[in-house]
C-alpha cells in the first residue's frame, strides 16, 4: 500500500476572499506547547492510494491505483496545539506522559473534500460550499486527542455510550484497558465534534476544479460527539511478529437525543431534538428545494477486540477472499446505528420534521472480514469489496413509533452468516453515461446463511440466520434463512 501522487502544503494568507493572498500567522511556544495559529491559511493535502500485491523492497512500479482523497482550499480561524500530557482526558489528573493534540478551524468559500478515482479514471466528487449546521457558532471542526502508551491494565478512564460525562448511569460503560503483560499505544479523542456540511456536490472527470459541474445536492453528515478509546497492540493475526491488532471504542453521539425519545414522558419526547444543530446526521439533501431524508440525531457505536490489519496476503481462514487491504477479528466487532428516520430541512431540523420512526440497528459478530481491492466494473476502475460476518445472538432491529416508543417492531438474538460478494463502487461523471447524468454505482451480492462460502477451513457448515419476531413485549417465535443470494446494485444519480 502506498500514497502516489502526493501533494501536502500548508500557507498563511488574507482569506479566499482575497485570492489567498500572503498572510501572517503565529509560531510559538507558550505555557501550553507549541501553537501554530492563522486567521486563514491555505491547505492542500491529496493523494492516490495504491495497491501491490507483489512489490519489492518498496519498488513503486506496477502499482494499480484504489482511490484518491483530497483536502483542498481555505480554512478560517485555524488553530492547532501540541502539549505536553497524554492519558488524563477526563478520567485521570495529572495526564501521564505523553502528547496531546488539539485542531481546530472553519472551511473558508473555497474548501472542497474530493473523494472519487484514482489513476486512469479520474472521475471525482468534490463536496463544496461549507456551512454550519443550525448556523451555530465556534469552530466547524475540533479535534481534540492523546497519544500515549499504557502497559499492564492500565486504563483509559473509559467511555459512555448514551449518556456523556464521568457518570455513565443509564448508558453503556466501555472500559478500555491495556492487555495484562502486554503494551499498547493509545490513541484517544475527546470532545470533538464536525459541525458544518457541504451544501453542492460537484463532477470532475478532469481533476480539474474549473470545469466540474456543480449541483445542488449534497450528502450531510456531520457528528455531535465525537470521542474513542484505541490500543494498538504490535504483531498481526495468525502468530506473525509482523503488523498490528487493536482493540477501540469509537462513538460519534447526539447526546442526550435517544434518551429522551425514548422517554415515558410526551413533552420529554418532544423535546429531544431540540439541540439538533451540534447534533449527529446522515441526510441525502436537495439543497435547492431544502429537504433531507435520512437519519437524524443519530448515534453511532462500533467496538472490537483482537481487529488486525492484513494487507497483501490471503487470510488463510477464509481463502475464498481476494487479498488486499483486508480488517478482521476472531473475538469482536460491533457496529450500532440508531436515531431518527424521516425526512426534514437541513437550516431546521429540529421543527417542521417528517418523524418515520426511531430507528436502532445493532450488529455485533464473533467473526469477521472486510477486505478493500482494486477492480473494475462496466469498463472502469472500480473500489472492490468482499465481506464476511458472523453474527453472535445479541444482534437486532427495531423499528418504533415515535409517538409510542415502547410500541416497537422487533427482530432480535439474530444469528448466522452473512457475507458479501463482487462488490464495487463507481462514480462516473455525465460525459460517461447515457443519459449525461453523473452516477455513484453501489453493487454487490448478499450471501446468507450457507451460501456465505468464502473456503471457511474447519466449518462442517454455516449457520442459518435466525431471528427471534416481535412486537412491544410480545414474543411471535422465529424466523430462518437457512441460505440465499440477494444481488444488488443501487445507482444514485444527481438530476439536472
Amino acid at each position: 500500500m502506498s500514497f502516489g501522487n502526493l501533494e501536502f502544503s500548508n500557507r498563511f494568507t488574507t482569506g479566499a476572499a482575497n485570492n489567498h493572498a500572503a498572510g501572517t500567522g503565529t509560531f510559538a511556544i507558550d505555557n501550553l506547547g507549541i501553537k501554530v495559529a492563522s486567521a486563514f491559511t491555505e491547505s492542500i493535502l491529496q493523494f492516490d492510494l495504491m495497491y501491490n500485491d507483489s512489490a519489492t523492497d518498496f519498488d513503486t512500479s506496477g502499482r494499480t491505483a484504489m482511490m484518491h482523497a483530497g483536502w483542498i482550499g481555505g480554512l478560517t480561524d485555524a488553530l492547532v496545539r501540541v502539549s505536553p500530557g497524554g492519558v488524563g482526558i477526563d478520567a485521570l489528573t495529572p495526564r501521564t506522559q505523553g502528547l496531546n493534540v488539539l485542531t481546530q478551524w472553519g472551511f473558508d468559500s473555497d474548501f472542497i473534500l474530493n473523494l472519487g478515482h484514482a489513476g486512469g479514471n479520474d472521475t471525482q466528487l468534490q463536496f463544496r460550499d461549507w456551512r454550519m449546521l443550525g448556523n451555530t457558532v465556534g469552530p466547524m471542526l475540533k479535534m481534540e486527542l492523546a497519544l500515549d502508551v499504557l502497559q499492564d491494565g492500565a486504563g483509559t478512564g473509559g467511555l459512555c455510550f448514551g449518556v456523556t460525562g464521568l457518570v455513565c448511569g443509564a448508558g453503556e460503560y466501555f472500559d478500555t484497558r491495556a492487555d495484562l503483560d502486554q503494551s499498547a499505544f493509545a490513541i484517544l479523542v475527546r470532545d470533538s465534534y464536525l459541525h458544518a456540511y457541504s451544501e453542492s456536490i460537484a463532477v470532475d472527470s478532469l481533476v480539474n476544479v474549473d470545469t466540474a459541474t456543480a449541483y445542488d445536492w449534497s450528502v450531510i453528515l456531520t457528528m455531535g460527539l465525537l470521542e474513542s478509546d484505541i490500543l494498538v497492540y504490535p504483531g498481526g493475526p495468525f502468530a506473525e511478529p509482523e503488523g498490528f491488532r487493536l482493540d477501540a471504542a469509537v462513538m460519534v453521539q447526539s447526546p442526550g437525543y435517544w434518551a429522551a425519545a425514548n422517554s415515558s414522558n410526551a413533552a420529554t419526547r418532544e423535546a429531544a431534538a431540540s439541540g439538533w444543530a451540534t447534533n449527529s446526521h446522515f441526510l441525502f439533501a436537495d439543497i435547492g428545494a431544502d429537504v433531507g431524508i435520512g437519519l437524524m440525531n443519530v448515534d453511532v457505536l462500533w467496538n472490537a477486540d483482537d481487529f488486525y490489519f492484513l494487507l497483501g496476503q490471503t487470510d488463510p481462514t477464509f481463502p475464498g477472499l481476494p487479498s488486499g487491504m483486508m480488517l478482521g477479528t476472531n473475538a469482536l466487532s460491533r457496529y450500532q446505528v440508531r436515531g431518527l428516520l424521516g425526512a426534514g430541512s437541513p437550516s431546521d431540523l429540529g421543527s417542521n420534521v417528517a418523524k418515520i420512526a426511531l430507528w436502532d440497528l445493532n450488529l455485533s459478530a464473533n467473526q469477521f472480514r472486510f477486505v478493500l481491492y482494486p477492480t473494475t466494473a462496466g469498463g472502469s476502475e472500480a473500489l472492490g469489496f468482499d465481506a464476511f460476518m458472523n453474527l453472535d445472538g445479541s444482534s437486532y432491529l427495531t423499528l418504533a413509533e415515535v409517538s409510542s416508543p415502547q410500541s416497537a417492531f422487533q427482530l432480535y438474538n439474530v444469528t448466522g452468516s452473512l457475507g458479501w460478494g463482487n462488490g464495487s463502487i463507481t462514480i462516473r461523471s455525465e460525459n460517461e453515461t447515457a443519459d449525461n447524468l453523473p452516477s455513484l454505482t453501489i453493487k454487490n451480492e448478499l450471501y446468507i446463511g450457507q451460501n456465505a462460502d468464502f473456503g471457511q477451513t474447519g466449518v462442517d457448515h454455516l449457520d442459518p440466520l435466525i431471528g427471534s419476531l416481535g412486537f412491544g413485549d410480545q414474543n411471535y417465535g422465529q424466523i430462518a434463512m437457512p441460505g440465499g443470494v440477494w444481488h444488488s446494485e443501487i445507482v444514485a444519480k444527481i438530476p439536472q
